[in-house]
């Protein structure tokens, strides 16, 4: 798990359609298991059509990362930006 080889704090991204408050039960899980290393845990849903999933993937028409308080987009504005065209 990420929490056991963490050396430093991390910025995790969960990517899919799933139920609220997944979030803060995945941030509660790493705070246990970590050894005080902190871990923003932020969303990004999935806006999937059905039958172009893949193509959705590789070309999405919007990307939507957000989080809870204290949530601060800079350090992630150029992560996992090299499949995706400029705006």
């Amino acid at each position: 798990m990420i929490a056991d080889v963490s050396k430093s704090d991390k910025i995790v991204v969960e990517k899919s359609t799933v139920p609220v408050k997944t979030a803060e039960a995945i941030e509660k899980i790493l705070a246990h298991d970590s050894k005080k290393i902190n871990f923003q845990i932020l969303s990004n849903p999935e806006f999937l059509a059905e039958g172009t999933a893949i193509q959705d993937l590789f070309n999405p028409d919007r990307v939507l990362i957000g989080g809870g308080n204290g949530f601060h987009p800079k350090p992630i504005s150029s992560e996992g930006t090299e499949w995706m065209a400029e705006s």
